[in-house]
């Protein structure tokens, strides 16, 4: 599952990520200290044990300057959060969703083998990391960073939802070109695209329905196959 790529600069400035095809990381498998701790998945160990070395790879000055960090936010004092997995949204299954038929995002969706890291300089969220399955084994390896744009606007939703963030779901829709997010203590009905375009003046206090969201998703996926981009 390829992540969103798309021409303008907005959606680009979400999706920016650098390669890492010439860094060299070991990637993880299950191991004892799976074991020891159990809560922890095999990602989350690929991502603490490699992002420090990957950062300072990767982290060049043409990086820097695409990520706007500032002189004292460096790979030494990086922390990571915990991790978001990403849920795909369907268009077969949004298509299928007519008259309140689809009660929940989970009925968009399917969870795939991607983890979205925040990178935090200086307590503020910055960056993603991204780690991903290898393949078809169970192994993980460090794919990219970047999403600028989308940790700019999670961390206008974290302000707003500051209890959400242990449970938060972040869904995305490569044929609507977005991304979108709910907040299940809140209960199944929501489901909140995030909107690029307009900047800080978005600040997510009113969560969308179901409904609304299907409605938009359902026209944007529509349009997309309509012009003939997969």
């Amino acid at each position: 599952m390829k992540l969103i790529t798309h021409s303008r600069t907005d959606y680009c400035a979400a999706f920016f990520a650098v390669s890492v095809c010439t860094v060299l990381l070991a990637c993880a498998s299950a191991s004892a200290q799976d074991a020891i701790k159990p809560r922890t998945t095999r990602a989350t160990v690929v991502a603490e044990q490699g992002f420090r070395d990957f950062l300072t790879r990767a982290l060049t000055e043409t990086t820097r300057k695409r990520f706007d960090l500032a002189p004292n936010e460096t790979a030494k004092n990086a922390t990571l959060g915990s991790p978001l997995r990403l849920n795909v949204i369907v268009p077969n299954k949004v298509a299928a969703c007519r008259d309140g038929k689809c009660k929940s995002p989970d009925a968009l969706s399917n969870p795939i083998d991607t983890y979205l890291f925040p990178v935090k300089f200086n307590g503020q969220l910055k960056l993603f990391m991204s780690v991903d399955r290898y393949k078809n084994r169970d192994d993980f390896e460090i794919g990219s960073l970047g999403y600028k744009a989308l940790a700019r606007e999670l961390t206008t939703v974290f302000k707003k939802w500051p209890r959400s963030q242990n449970a938060f779901k972040l869904y995305v829709c490569d044929q609507a070109q977005t991304y979108a997010f709910s907040i299940p203590e809140l209960g199944p009905d929501n489901l909140t695209l995030i909107d690029f375009s307009r900047g800080d003046r978005i600040k997510y206090g009113e969560l969308s329905t179901m409904a609304q969201t299907i409605q938009i998703l359902q026209k944007r996926i529509s349009a997309t196959l309509a012009s003939g981009v997969q």
